[in-house]
């Protein structure tokens, strides 16, 4: 089971087992390069923790889930 959000720029997914991808939308629209496989940090690593955070408070269950 995954969750996704996606806003204008990007899409987040976060896996059942804690897995996660983030794609830059506008400069990557067919989702080839993951850009938290390449060991984000900094903003994009920020981009993703505060995507997992709404996800958090949207769909209590996430978090369990995903091992959080």
């Amino acid at each position: 089971m995954a969750f996704s959000l996606r806003s204008r720029s990007h899409r987040y997914t976060l896996y059942w087992n804690g897995g996660e991808e983030l794609y830059d939308s506008e400069a990557d629209p067919f989702e080839h390069r993951n850009l938290l496989a390449e060991g984000a940090s900094g903003n994009l690593r920020a981009l993703a923790d505060s995507y997992q955070a709404s996800m958090n408070d949207a769909i209590p269950s996430v978090a369990a889930q995903a091992g959080a």
